[in-house]
């Protein structure tokens, strides 16, 4: 929940361009992100903080991938249902 709340945000900040607003919304879920599961993996599953830094990498990319994965056929979806209203 976290994670999609930060993708939205990120894309709501701008009105430019869908290119500016998902480089936004991608920096802007990996960013909220890390610090989350910075602090939270080792309250939930009492792991090393020095251990889940070294997790940090390998997360960010898995919440690059699945921004993209979110944002490319959403945009599809907006796009083709804006056209259909006109």
């Amino acid at each position: 929940m976290i994670a999609e709340l930060a993708t939205l945000l990120g894309f709501a900040l701008l009105r430019r361009n869908v290119v500016l607003n998902s480089t936004v919304a991608v920096a802007f879920r990996v960013a909220v992100m890390t610090i989350a599961n910075y602090y939270l993996l080792p309250l939930f599953y009492t792991m090393p903080q020095s251990y889940v830094a070294g997790l940090l990498a390998s997360i960010a990319l898995f919440n690059v991938t699945q921004a993209l994965i979110n944002i490319v056929p959403s945009y599809i979806i907006y796009l083709r249902i804006r056209k259909l209203k006109r």
